[in-house]
């Protein structure tokens, strides 16, 4: 038997104002040249690291 859609839940006061700043200046920050090279290698390492899971599970995790 199906299970009932729960309504989502509305976030009210602080946590509302404190949601949408962080939002927000999540979205809109610049990053500094060395920030943006130390973040493009975190992400080379960890498509290093999946692929080398892939090749060891033999395609499972792909």
């Amino acid at each position: 038997m199906a299970r009932r859609i729960e309504c989502t839940p509305i976030m009210e006061g602080e946590d509302a104002k404190r949601f949408m700043k962080n939002l927000v200046e999540t979205l809109t920050r610049t990053y500094s040249p060395s920030e943006l090279a130390a973040k493009k290698e975190e992400l080379r390492v960890m498509e290093e690291n999946y692929q080398k899971i892939v090749e060891a599970s033999h395609g499972v995790f792909y």
